[in-house]
């Protein structure tokens, strides 16, 4: 649960621009991770999606590298033995899909409600 209110946090302070607290939220699920020793695919994955999400600031110009985030993430999620972190990754997939569609998360999430 600690690390789902971590990804909560990390996509909050993202949307609101607050890079300071999106850094030491990076930092906090590193070492969440750390001492917890999950070092599998998955979770390197994810550090590596936090790390370029964040260095990103014009998401439409950098569709092709979210898209390629998405995969790797997918791929990864894909694995048997990372199932205790499974539940991130449809958070962290409606992210990437909002930052692809260069809309904030709760709009998108909006939007794909009036959709169903």
């Amino acid at each position: 649960a600690l690390l789902m209110l971590y990804v909560y946090e990390f996509i909050c302070h993202l949307e609101m621009g607050n890079m300071l607290y999106v850094n030491n939220t990076i930092q906090n699920v590193y070492r969440y991770f750390l001492r917890n020793d999950y070092k599998g695919e998955f979770e390197s994955k994810l550090m590596h999606v936090f790390k370029k999400i964040s260095e990103m600031h014009d998401y439409a110009a950098h569709k092709k590298e979210i898209e390629k985030l998405k995969e790797e993430l997918n791929e990864a999620g894909g694995d048997v033995s990372n199932r205790q972190h499974l539940a991130l990754l449809p958070i962290v997939q409606n992210f990437l899909d909002a930052k692809l569609a260069n809309q904030k998360i709760h709009v998108f999430a909006a939007m794909q409600k009036q959709k169903s």
